[in-house]
């Protein structure tokens, strides 16, 4: 139940049965699988999974989010999430939020040569500059942008379309 809840199709029973078994690095990469923002998402998921978690027939539901939370804690140095296989061709991201983030990494997965373009100083888009530090801190943002660099997503911040380039520069 608690994968059917998922927006993104979390593995849960797979890390939570890794992380009950201290298989930490197995856990990291199982979640990076199929989340490209697990260290984000560990700080500002809205956990419906855990109101189907079928634990809440005998006492309490998992605390799924927070157990995310410690699993990426656990990771250490370049992050789980392959390298980038060959082929695809070029491609140019505009806005370095989530949607442009996950898309970078699965590109770049796919052997795309990816270049992520993001007008603000910072990336994350709207999660990166409204939700306080406190409540998501950057380092956990910076810990999702790992992955793109192993797969060789170049990042360019202050960059923005229509003003420092246009479509014909891209396609040049």
């Amino acid at each position: 139940p608690c994968t059917d809840e998922c927006p993104v199709d979390q593995d849960v029973p797979q890390y939570m049965a890794a992380v009950r078994e201290s298989r930490y690095a197995d856990a990291v990469a199982i979640t990076r699988r199929d989340n490209p923002l697990a260290a984000i998402l560990g700080h500002v998921c809205d956990h419906l999974c855990e109101h189907t978690c079928i634990r809440t027939h005998y006492d309490e539901p998992l605390a799924i989010r927070h157990i995310k939370r410690f699993i990426m804690g656990q990771e250490n140095g370049p992050a789980a999430g392959g390298q980038a296989s060959s082929g695809g061709g070029k491609v140019a991201i505009i806005g370095a939020g989530p949607a442009g983030l996950a898309a970078a990494e699965l590109l770049g997965r796919s052997g795309w040569q990816v270049t992520l373009f993001e007008k603000r100083s910072y990336p994350g888009g709207m999660v990166g500059g409204a939700i306080p530090s406190y409540r998501l801190p950057q380092e956990r943002i910076r810990q999702d942008l790992t992955p793109l660099g192993r797969l060789g997503v170049r990042l360019e911040f202050g960059r923005e379309a229509g003003r420092d380039f246009t479509l014909s520069d891209l396609q040049r």
